[in-house]
């Protein structure tokens, strides 16, 4: 999927998977981002 104007570019660490919908790839991850920030958790679409 090319990146558009609606979309937003994220940086960090995969610190795990939490959850993958096989079906539809609705995938719920923990990020670390590369500041010392709390855990983000991010829908990652079509994983």
């Amino acid at each position: 999927m090319a990146a558009d104007a609606s979309q937003e570019s994220i940086t960090g660490t995969l610190e795990r998977i939490l959850y993958v919908n096989e079906e539809n790839h609705y995938t719920v991850a923990s990020l670390q981002p590369p500041t010392h920030l709390p855990e983000t958790y991010q829908y990652i679409p079509n994983w």
